[in-house]
């Protein structure tokens, strides 16, 4: 049998905060990364994810890198990356029960791929951020 999971770090937060605004840089990045592709998408009218979701699924990403490496728990990247499949996938889902209703050009598979590219980019700009 294995070991039980410890979750006690989840309601140890306070390893987050002894840090003040080190951490600002990084969340600003992330989010101006997310809000520059979500302005790029609102352009298209039929694109399923615009400025908002861009810009939170940029945030997520980098609170779930931010988790895992201040926690130990590099899992929790894995987690965030299913979290936005989970969401792309019932986009899609969405879509497909109404495409009977209003049949749309776009079937939504750029904005799925960029919005896996925004997570990854969270990531990427905190993992650089650490290594300078």
């Amino acid at each position: 049998m294995s070991a039980p999971i410890d979750w006690s770090w989840l309601t140890d937060f306070t390893s987050l905060l002894t840090g003040g605004l080190d951490r600002l840089p990084e969340f600003l990045t992330s989010v101006a990364i997310g809000l520059l592709i979500g302005l790029e998408r609102e352009r298209n009218i039929s694109a399923r994810a615009g400025l908002r979701t861009f810009a939170l699924v940029s945030l997520f990403g980098t609170v779930c890198g931010v988790l895992s490496q201040t926690q130990g728990a590099p899992w929790l990247t894995a987690v965030g990356l299913l979290v936005v499949g989970a969401m792309i996938v019932t986009a899609y889902l969405d879509a497909a029960l109404n495409r009977a209703q209003q049949p749309s050009d776009d079937p939504g598979t750029t904005t799925s791929a960029r919005l896996m590219g925004t997570i990854h980019r969270a990531w990427t700009c905190l993992q650089s951020r650490q290594s300078t």
